[in-house]
């Protein structure tokens, strides 16, 4: 399925694992470039890698912020305008 993706990106939550992490594969595969989002650092680096060696020539970025912290939230923002 196309659904014209390619040059769209992307931000996801939670997505370090679980469905999260599918929903990253499934933009990618359309190529998308996907920003994933995690709470902890070295699962987040991890969901990055893991989804690089699936995707070697991918826009994939990763950016722990726990939404529960105002700051890291704004951190986040910032980092990905």
């Amino acid at each position: 399925m196309n659904l014209k993706l390619e040059g769209k990106k992307a931000f996801i939550s939670g997505s370090t694992q679980g469905i999260g992490f599918a929903i990253a594969q499934h933009l990618l595969a359309e190529n998308a470039e996907v920003i994933i989002n995690g709470r902890n650092t070295e699962k987040t680096k991890l969901a990055v890698q893991k989804l690089l060696a699936e995707f070697p020539n991918a826009k994939i970025s990763g950016f722990v912020a726990d939404f529960g912290k105002k700051e890291e939230v704004e951190e986040l923002v910032q980092k990905t305008k």
